[in-house]
């Protein structure tokens, strides 16, 4: 009977969370300050996005011959960037070097060059506060390098860092610490759905590991937790990652139920992590298993048994 229980949790699957794919940050940008650009530079810059654009489709297709030549020919033109996008373009030509980079293995100076590609991206975002949003692709990025290179302590504390900022408007320094206050919840809660997800995958390939990589997030959650154990804009999250803890507890169901509307709205890694340590948790109990009303609440969740 243990058996054919086991079975059945085997059978769980996920629905991913889809990012949702909006137009390219450079056309917000350049729309913000459009009246600012002379046409003949928008049109520069249009073109020096239509090169980029295919040279990062070139790495990511393993065509690095052609990534490099289309590269190569961008660089004549940062004479188009120019106030008040400036740092906003030096960020995102930093980000595409930092991607060759990777994949050419060169995983010292893709760091560097993410982190240069995020300090420009941090004063752009002075001007243009959405542009923040760049700082989390990129910090995800620089998470994908540490798991690559199976460096736990360092993706550990880069996914609390970044989480910390989109969360709490936390940053290591003063004068950016509350850039992600200034941008609309809705993109801060895509934000954090974003990272939290991709950087699960990305640990999860790294470690091959499943029960471990929930683990590591329970503790980066329990990190976040004990920094913040209240915040307005992101209680919702709060309670469901309060929620992994409780697993443990009688009334387990009962907080469940009660908080189902935040639980279902998060990041669907998260989900995945109450999920299935509940279940590695009645495993053995065959009624709850089969038990109709918590089969349906799975269902909900995107989950089927």
């Amino acid at each position: 009977m243990e058996t054919i229980i086991l079975d059945k949790i085997k059978t769980v699957e996920f629905r991913e969370y889809e990012v949702k794919k909006p137009r390219h940050i450079f056309e917000n940008l350049i729309e913000e300050f459009r009246k600012d650009i002379p046409e003949d530079i928008q049109a520069g810059l249009f073109y020096y996005m239509n090169l980029s654009e295919k040279s990062l489709s070139a790495f990511r297709t393993g065509n690095t011959t052609l990534g490099n030549y289309l590269y190569s020919k961008m660089q004549s033109m940062n004479t188009y960037f120019i106030e008040p996008i400036h740092q906003g373009m030096i960020s995102l030509d930093y980000a595409l070097l930092a991607y060759k980079n990777y994949v050419e293995n060169d995983f010292v100076l893709a760091e560097e060059n993410i982190d240069r590609a995020i300090e420009s991206a941090l004063v752009q975002s002075n001007t243009f506060p959405y542009f923040a949003i760049i700082i989390g692709e990129q910090s995800l990025n620089k998470i994908r390098i540490f798991a690559r290179t199976q460096n736990e302590e360092r993706y550990k504390t880069e996914v609390m860092k970044i989480l910390a900022f989109f969360m709490f408007n936390q940053h290591e320094n003063e004068s950016c610490k509350n850039l992600a206050e200034d941008l609309p919840l809705i993109d801060k809660q895509g934000m954090v759905k974003h990272i939290i997800n991709n950087s699960y995958i990305a640990i999860l390939k790294s470690s091959q590991d499943e029960k471990k990589t929930r683990l590591i997030f329970q503790q980066i959650f329990n990190a976040l937790l004990k920094q913040n154990e209240f915040s307005g804009d992101q209680e919702n999250l709060l309670i469901a990652m309060r929620c992994i803890d409780k697993i443990e507890d009688e009334d387990f169901l009962d907080y469940l139920n009660e908080n189902f509307s935040h639980i279902k709205s998060s990041p669907q890694k998260l989900v995945k992590i109450i999920i299935e340590n509940y279940l590695d948790k009645i495993s053995n109990n065959q009624q709850l298993v089969n038990d109709e009303e918590f089969t349906k609440k799975l269902k909900t969740l995107g989950i089927t048994i």
